[in-house]
Formats: structure tokens, C-alpha cells, sequence
């Protein structure tokens, strides 16, 4: 044998006995992988722990994919049309057609027999008295049905409009899209207090010498609550014959509502604005709303833009759209629940006392708290069985979502709504505040809407127009329900699943 031929020789029993120590090395970080999880999953104090994580995943995980906007709920259904979208949508179209025949029913009922709610029908009476006769005549918006020569000028502070912002469509109720009537239904059967008016809005897309039909149902709702008539196609001028798209028309419509409104009741510092698909809450929306003006919309000393009663649930997902608001909220109420889970379960039925039982027998109740607490930061064994509750508590809320874990609670009492900077997106129910209507209305009036610029997102950019000295705010959870399967704007329906 050559000398190259042994050196060969040699490196090559070298590298066999180097791959054979690799393979043996990985062969051994196998076996103890293997038998780390082997003792994991069959050890029992491991396995109680395990399994217990594993079935609770689990049926959390099956409700969260049934529960109306679970995170697995919204994976689910949020996707393009199909079949069964069609098919729930029908169905939820025949159930709204019923609604809205009972709703019309009802009205009717009121407005025949006036006795059923004389708050209601007394307090809509005076209404015109309550009119700023001051205000200049305007193309913008007319009250229908006002005559000025037989109104005296009553003043009443502290009051409160609600108005309702309607398109006219003479079919609706047949067509199932009459929702001003279960929205002005839900409002009046609450009605319960004399410092609120309730007035529409209604949106004309007719000039004034066209004809415009007039179906039963507008005709009636004009004979119950005072309507004013918005002329949407006029654009700062009348004189202006601007042909508007139906982007900048919606929001010619919305600011003008609000200018009649806050026009015509000097002695109201706030109105709520409703989409007339926006549902109040059943049972408790006035008393809620009262109670939030009352006691703490009055307190602060300087007023946001506008506070938004609504926002869609399925835009409060942990997985798709989290904020910080509600994972700030997850991580606060997670640690909580842990805390409370690890303290009740290891104080009754893992005791493990750190002292002898004469000190324990001495300590009074608090101590033992305090060595409770202090057993729970020194040892890492009790951090490891906190680290689990965290873990599976979190993860049960992460799939049950937002909206489900937090809204139940907070609708206990109006005390405990939250309120914060409000997100983008979708203005059904919004409560302006006279101190800054101004800021509002000059902001709208000189800012033109477009298909990619819809009012909904001109507001949103409203707190950068002004360097972010006006705040915009989110009230949670919800005060209204969007219930409109039909977007007059976009001429088209909306997946139902987004319906809350």
C-alpha cells in the first residue's frame, strides 16, 4: 500500500467515525426528546395538565367556530358570496320583511290611538315650539310641514335630539329594506323622557318641481315624528348645477341633517345621528344613553368631534384586525382571571405552608395572603403552574374574541361602557356635541367625498386636519345594531354574516 493510499485510507475510517458519532448523538437527542414526552404525556401529575389544556382547546375551539363573531366564526364566514351566504341571506330577508310589517303595524296602532304613549305624542307635539325662529331660511333643508305664524318660541334647556337619516324609496317595505320602521319602532317603545325629540331626516334626491312618490310608510312616519327634507343635490350654493356622485350626495345629506338639527333646537348640546338601518339596542338604549350624557359626557370639560355608538364586531377580531385597545384589554383580563383561578385553586387545594403550623395557626388572614403571595414569587414550581392558567385562559379568550368575553359584562350598567379613540370605519349611530359641531361642519363642507373617499373615511382624517387637538372616540360595546342587508350606496347586498 502507498503512503497516499493510507492517508486516504485513513480519512476515510476518520469521517465514518465522525458520522457515526453524529448519528449516535442525534440517535440519543431522539431518545431523550422521546422520553422527556413520554414522561410528559403519561406522568399524571403532567398529564392532568396536558389533557386538560388539549380538551379545553378543544371545545373552546368547536364554540368559537359556531358563536356568532368567534375568531374561527369569522375565518369561517368571512369570504366572498356563496351559495349558503345566498341561502342565510334569504332568510334573514324573509325574517326582516315580517319585522318591518309588524313595525309598520305598530306605528299605525300609535298613531291611531295617540293614548298608548301620551309622553311620546305630547312632548312631538310641542315640538315646533321648541324652534329657533331666528334661523335664516335655507335651500339646504325645510321642516316639513311648519308654519311659522302659529309657533311660539319655547325654550327648554338640556335637550337631547335624536334623528334618524332616511333615503325615501316608496317599495321598501315590499323589498324588505323599510328599516326606518323597526329603527323609529325599538326608539319609541323606550320613550320615556321628555327632554328628548325625535326627528328624521329625509334625504330628497328629487329637485322641487319633480313629482316624487310617496309610499304609505313615509306617509305615515311624516304624520308621527317632524321630518326635515334635505336636499342633498344642492352642493354649497343652490346656484352651483353640480351633478354630484353618490358618495359626495351621502355626505351632503349627513352634514345638512346635522345643520337643521342643531340649527333649529339652540337649547340641545347634543344630537345623535342614526342611519336608519341603525336598530337601537332593545331595553336599554335611552336609559344608557341618558345615563352616559348625565353622568359623564357633561363632566368633561372639553368635548371630542363626534363619539361613535357603533363599530362592526367583525373589525374587532384579535386575528385579523387587533388593535391595541383590545390586546392591552386581553393581556389585563387574562392576568386577572389566571390570578383568580391559581389563587382559589392553590389556596384550597394545593396548601404546601412555608412556616410551621404554630406561625401558620398565629398568622392572621392577611399574612397568609402575604405568604401566599410570596410562596407564588419564590418558587418556580407554582410560576410554572401560573404560566398554564395564563396560557389556557388566554387562549379560551384569544377564540372566543372580543366582542363576546367583554360586551356581556360591560352591558351590566352604563358605568361600565368604555370609551376610547375611535377606530376607522362606519358611522350608523354618532353623537355630535355642539361645542365642536362648528369644527365638524366646516371640515365636511369644504372636503369633497368621492368612491375612495367615503364620509366614513373623511371623518376618520378629521383629527389630522386639525393637528389632533379634536379627538374622535369609540363607545363599547355597541348602542345600535346595523340591520341593513341592502347598501343603497353601493346598490348591492352585504354578506349577512356581517350583520350584528
Amino acid at each position: 500500500m502507498t503512503k497516499y493510499d493510507s492517508m486516504v485510507h485513513q480519512q476515510f475510517h476518520h469521517r465514518s467515525r465522525t458520522i457515526s458519532v453524529r448519528n449516535c448523538f442525534r440517535i440519543q437527542t431522539y431518545l431523550n426528546f422521546y422520553s422527556k414526552l413520554h414522561y410528559t404525556l403519561f406522568r399524571w401529575s403532567k398529564r392532568f395538565y396536558i389533557y386538560t389544556f388539549l380538551f379545553t382547546i378543544i371545545i373552546t375551539a368547536y364554540v368559537s367556530y359556531n358563536i356568532e363573531f368567534g375568531v374561527l366564526y369569522n375565518l369561517r364566514h368571512m369570504k366572498p358570496e356563496t351559495p349558503s351566504i345566498i341561502n342565510y341571506r334569504q332568510k334573514l330577508i324573509s325574517k326582516q320583511k315580517k319585522e318591518q310589517s309588524d313595525a309598520y303595524n305598530w306605528l299605525q296602532q300609535l298613531y291611531e290611538q295617540s293614548s298608548t304613549n301620551k309622553l311620546f305624542t305630547n312632548n312631538q307635539s310641542t315640538f315646533y315650539n321648541y324652534i329657533n325662529t331666528s334661523v335664516s331660511t335655507s335651500s339646504d333643508y325645510y321642516l316639513l310641514n311648519y308654519n311659522k305664524t302659529t309657533t311660539t318660541k319655547v325654550t327648554q334647556s338640556d335637550m337631547i335630539v335624536i334623528t334618524i337619516l332616511y333615503s325615501s324609496n316608496g317599495n321598501d317595505r315590499q323589498e324588505g329594506k323599510f328599516y326606518i320602521g323597526q329603527v323609529l319602532k325599538t326608539l319609541l317603545e323606550q320613550y320615556d323622557d321628555p327632554r328628548i325629540i325625535v326627528t328624521i331626516c329625509e334625504n330628497s334626491h328629487y329637485n322641487d318641481e319633480q313629482l316624487q312618490h310617496i309610499g304609505d310608510e313615509i306617509k305615515l312616519i311624516r304624520k308621527l315624528v317632524p321630518v326635515y327634507i334635505v336636499n342633498a343635490q344642492a352642493i354649497h350654493t343652490h346656484s352651483l348645477n353640480i351633478e354630484l356622485n353618490e358618495y359626495e350626495r351621502e355626505k351632503q345629506a349627513h352634514l345638512k341633517c346635522l345643520k337643521a338639527n342643531f340649527e333649529s333646537f339652540t337649547s340641545s348640546d347634543y344630537v345623535l345621528l342614526l342611519q336608519d338601518d341603525a336598530k337601537p339596542i332593545d331595553k336599554i338604549f335611552l336609559n344608557t344613553l341618558l345615563y352616559l350624557i348625565d353622568q359623564r359626557f357633561k363632566q368633561w370639560k372639553e368635548k371630542p368631534a363626534f363619539l361613535k355608538i357603533y363599530h362592526p364586531r367583525w373589525l374587532i377580531d384579535y386575528a385579523k384586525h387587533p388593535s391595541v385597545y383590545i390586546i392591552v384589554q386581553l393581556l389585563a383580563m387574562s392576568l386577572l382571571l389566571t390570578f383568580i383561578v391559581y389563587t382559589f385553586l392553590h389556596y384550597h387545594y394545593y396548601p404546601t405552608p412555608i412556616v410551621d403550623d404554630t406561625q401558620m395557626i398565629k398568622s392572621n388572614a392577611y399574612e397568609k395572603d402575604l405568604k401566599l403571595l410570596c410562596r407564588f414569587v419564590c418558587s418556580n414550581e407554582n410560576i410554572n403552574y401560573f404560566l398554564f392558567y395564563f396560557l389556557l385562559i388566554i387562549s379560551v379568550l384569544f377564540l372566543l374574541n372580543h366582542s363576546n368575553i367583554s360586551w356581556p359584562w360591560r352591558r351590566l350598567h352604563p358605568s361600565l361602557y368604555s370609551i376610547y379613540d375611535a377606530p376607522s370605519c362606519c358611522i350608523p349611530g354618532v353623537i355630535y356635541f355642539r361645542q365642536t359641531y362648528s369644527y365638524v361642519h366646516d371640515y365636511l363642507y369644504q372636503t369633497q367625498c368621492k368612491e375612495s373617499y367615503a364620509i366614513d373615511t373623511v371623518l376618520d382624517n378629521l383629527p389630522e386636519h386639525y393637528d389632533y387637538t379634536l379627538k374622535t372616540l369609540l363607545l363599547e360595546p355597541n348602542l345600535v345594531h346595523h340591520i341593513g342587508l341592502y347598501s343603497r350606496l353601493r346598490q348591492s347586498y352585504i354578506n349577512p354574516y356581517l350583520i350584528d
